[in-house]
């Protein structure tokens, strides 16, 4: 129990570390959609769930932040522009594949529930997505970045130990993101099944004795 309550501490103080020393630019407003962007950049770097963590726990004016979907090629090109300043970086966004996919392209969602219809996968750049290094769908890489170039940007698939310094968020005031637990919520859920466990440990005991 104290190697889990020690490895808690350790995760929400290197968030709390990272949130400290992030550089937020100024959200901006997509006029189509009413929809504010913050590209995000990371003093350190995170995993696509801690990624998702951080940006659940975002606001801008009262409005609750994600991960960005892009749902149109209209959104699209907003969020290129955005970030076509940047240089050759890789941006978590708000895409995932669900578990045991036959096929590379299949199974992925967004963190809102939002239908997952537009794609900007870099099949001419680099055969995206494609699970690499492993020809083929192996649940290798389930996780969505956009990879900015000097002259390009498109989407590709990465796995779940790779870590990035740059995210995307996303503002909207109707936000229909799907309830995905924090890491502080974790911590009691798991602090409770611990709980009860020890408590069925103490009383199966105390009836043998």
């Amino acid at each position: 129990m104290k190697k889990c309550i020690i490895t808690l501490l350790l995760s929400f103080l290197f968030l709390f570390s990272v949130a400290l020393s992030s550089l937020h630019a100024q959200p901006i407003q997509n006029p189509a959609n009413g929809h504010w962007y913050e590209l995000i950049i990371l003093s350190g770097e995170l995993t696509w769930e801690q990624a998702r963590d951080f940006a659940t726990n975002l606001s801008h004016n009262g409005v609750p932040g994600h991960l960005a979907t892009v749902t149109s090629s209209d959104e699209n090109n907003f969020i290129e522009g955005l970030i076509s300043s940047a240089g050759t970086i890789d941006i978590w966004i708000g895409g995932y594949q669900l578990p045991g996919q036959t096929q590379t392209d299949v199974g992925w969602r967004w963190v809102t529930g939002e239908t997952w219809s537009f794609t900007d996968w870099g099949l001419v750049q680099s055969d995206e997505p494609n699970d690499w290094p492993t020809p083929g769908e192996n649940n290798e890489q389930n996780y969505l970045r956009i990879q900015q170039t000097i002259d390009d940007a498109y989407w590709g698939d990465e796995g779940s130990t790779v870590t990035f310094g740059y995210l995307l968020v996303e503002y909207e005031p109707a936000a229909r993101v799907q309830s995905v637990p924090t890491m502080t919520e974790w911590g009691m859920i798991i602090f409770m099944a611990i709980a009860g466990l020890g408590s069925v440990y103490y009383l199966k005991r105390q009836r043998r004795a």
